[in-house]
């Protein structure tokens, strides 16, 4: 199962007083037969280190973990970076051009109209295009989706599909995974009929990371949280 990001609220578990004590409340959680384990961190603690270490304890329990927004990370740069590519005028026109179509959505499928997808290619599709990337990379498949924080099960459908359209969510998480440069993430997001755009917020982080070389997904996922954006993986 992914790992998942939660605010910090009233109800919150009591904090873990180290990573150590999360992990172990998971097994905890994971002997009792539970489904779920909400984990919620020490001030002190790294968002980005806990996630690492407990994502692959999170293999039959759902693992959620509670941040507070923005807590203990500095998005300055990151918000310069939000701001100017927003600013670009040609930000919203993209969309435009979308084109109604049949998705098999998966269960991080966003139905705004921003992430719907604008084509199908004709030839190579998402999971041939995936399936190959991996191969090349020489990755094993466990290792790409845990990378990619997405569900045994959901990269068992899109193995065995090869017509499966994945949630644009989905398709960026295997993107960083896969650690493919820019070109290459449009070049993948573009077989499953997708495309970055500066009308997206979400988008423009991934950007920024990707820009940078910065492949770690709780990372992303972070700043993707801290923004109200919706988490990669599925």
């Amino acid at each position: 199962m992914p790992l998942y990001f939660k605010e910090c609220g009233d109800a919150a578990a009591p904090a873990c007083g180290s990573i150590e004590e999360a992990e172990e409340r998971v097994r905890r959680a994971e002997r009792a037969g539970e489904e779920r384990a909400e984990i919620a961190l020490s001030p002190q603690a790294s968002v980005k280190d806990a996630a690492e270490r407990l994502a692959p304890l999170a293999e039959s329990v759902a693992v959620f973990l509670a941040v507070p927004k923005r807590g203990g990370r500095d998005f300055s740069d990151l918000q310069r970076f939000i701001e100017a590519r927003s600013a670009q005028p040609a930000a919203a026109e993209l969309f435009s051009l979308r084109k109604s179509a049949y998705i098999q959505d998966d269960a991080f499928a966003d139905k705004s109209c921003c992430d719907m997808p604008l084509f199908r290619e004709p030839d190579e599709g998402f999971s041939e295009a995936l399936l190959r990337l991996i191969d090349e990379r020489g990755m094993t498949d466990v290792e790409c989706y845990k990378r990619a924080n997405v569900d045994r099960r959901l990269f068992s459908k899109i193995r065995s599909d090869k017509n499966y359209h994945p949630s644009k969510q989905t398709a960026l998480a295997f993107c960083l995974a896969l650690r493919l440069n820019l070109e290459q993430t449009k070049n993948l997001l573009q077989k499953a009929g997708y495309a970055l755009t500066y009308s997206s917020k979400a988008d423009i982080i991934v950007e920024y990371f990707i820009m940078r070389g910065q492949y770690d997904i709780y990372e992303v996922n972070e700043a993707l949280f801290a923004y109200d954006q919706r988490l990669l993986g599925g």
